[in-house]
């Protein structure tokens, strides 16, 4: 994971990647440009999603108060996550999978897209194979438990 400031997001030198906890402060550690590449490469405690994952989406949801993070999970599964910042995230939950949406691809979806305060999100998903290519746009609505 990296950020960068808006004004810089040209200047490679200035993306700063997520290199894990701070054991004593708790606080997480961030280096920048090619160093802070060649630092996190093959470290699991830089990773903020363990396995492979793709068509990533980021929001911040209301109806939580938390930021949501969608992907298409190795399971060939869509699922979001939960989480309170950017490199704390809660449990994997399953939207659509293969099961539902056969030759599922990905998912992705954005903040206006949210309805009723963050309760109910709409969400493109894809079906990709050699014969086809398909997006639908589907509804989904949240549930606290």
């Amino acid at each position: 994971m990296a950020r960068v400031l808006k004004t810089k997001i040209e200047d490679f030198n200035e993306y700063e990647y997520f290199c894990g906890i701070n054991k004593t402060t708790k606080e997480p550690t961030y280096r920048k440009g090619e160093q802070g590449l060649a630092y996190i490469k093959g470290k699991s405690n830089c990773l903020v999603i363990s396995g492979k994952c793709g068509e990533l989406s980021l929001s911040y949801n209301p109806y939580f108060k938390k930021y949501m993070i969608f992907y298409l999970s190795s399971q060939s599964q869509i699922v979001y996550r939960l989480m309170n910042n950017p490199y704390d995230f809660g449990a994997p939950v399953s939207i659509a999978g293969q099961g539902n949406i056969p030759f599922l691809y990905g998912g992705a979806t954005h903040e206006v897209m949210f309805d009723n305060n963050g309760q109910r999100m709409f969400m493109f998903i894809a079906q990709w194979s050699d014969k086809i290519y398909s997006t639908h746009l589907v509804e989904v609505v949240f549930n606290k438990k």
